[in-house]
């Protein structure tokens, strides 16, 4: 891999480690216990996609709000209109 390929995993991986210590304790706060023992944890994630899916539904929705933003904003560019033009274009790609 490429450094930059090695550098993003790492970022990711330092992300993911402290996202998992935070929710963890976050969770051995609030309910106490030991997960290895908590039964049935079907419910529990059953409850966690279905918050899942509603954040990825929401977040789609204000991505295509996002776009039809920077969509209108193309259309409204009057300054160096082929820069801006490219920049949202760039822009809309990440979407």
């Amino acid at each position: 891999m490429t450094l930059g390929q090695e550098n993003h995993l790492n970022e990711i991986l330092r992300d993911v480690r402290a996202k998992i210590d935070t929710k963890y304790r976050a969770g051995q706060a609030e309910h106490g216990g030991d997960l290895w023992e908590r039964v049935p944890l079907i419910d529990d994630i059953m409850d966690e996609a279905v918050d899942q899916i509603t954040y990825a539904l929401t977040l789609k929705w204000q991505l295509e709000r996002v776009k039809k933003l920077i969509d209108e904003a193309r259309n409204s560019v009057n300054d160096n209109p082929v820069k801006a033009q490219k920049l949202l274009t760039r822009a809309i790609s990440y979407l």
